[in-house]
């Protein structure tokens, strides 16, 4: 590594690769080639490993541009890291990003949710999403002890996976396969 002005840290290392950010070159760039590159002899890297991967990488790099996919898939990974009741409000708060998504003319305001748009392009219903509904509602009301927190924390996963699912599907509508 270089000492002084000219010094960056070592960002990534990828079959003996070293990614460097910052660095702008003037002449030539050099590098390795791991064995297993030499003369065309892999074109895919690990199998199915590198497809999940490249999956990811095409799902962040199509969803990061739109603010409420971006949002939906963040709030997803934090209802699934979130050990408490918390979570049902992260899940729920996906699936409404996902539904801002497909609405065709929310209001400023959005005094009137826009279910539909959502429902029709993903093939869900109200009614699936209901336990996950009820769960978020309590939580946003503070109702600590309502029967629908309570079925939902029973069924923990069960309902989480709505959310999830809701958000598969999204990705394959617009094109990502997951």
């Amino acid at each position: 590594m270089a000492t002084g002005a000219t010094r960056c840290a070592w960002r990534a290392e990828l079959h003996s690769w070293r990614e460097v950010r910052g660095v702008e070159a003037r002449a030539n760039v050099v590098g390795t080639i791991h064995e297993r590159y030499e003369a065309g002899a892999l074109t895919e890297l690990d199998g199915p490993r590198a497809r999940d991967f490249t999956t990811a990488a095409n799902a962040a790099w199509r969803f990061v541009r739109e603010p409420t996919l971006r949002l939906a898939f963040k709030d997803l990974g934090f209802s699934l890291h979130d050990r408490g009741d918390d979570a049902f409000l992260y899940a729920y708060r996906a699936v409404e990003n996902a539904r801002r998504f497909h609405a065709a003319e929310v209001s400023a305001t959005e005094t009137t949710p826009v279910w539909p748009p959502l429902h029709a392009a993903l093939g869900t219903s109200e009614g699936q999403l209901q336990p996950l509904t009820d769960a978020a509602t309590s939580i946003r009301h503070g109702d600590t002890k309502s029967a629908a927190l309570a079925a939902a924390r029973v069924n923990r996963d069960a309902t989480l996976v709505l959310a999830e699912e809701v958000l598969r599907r999204l990705a394959q509508h617009e094109g990502v396969s997951w």
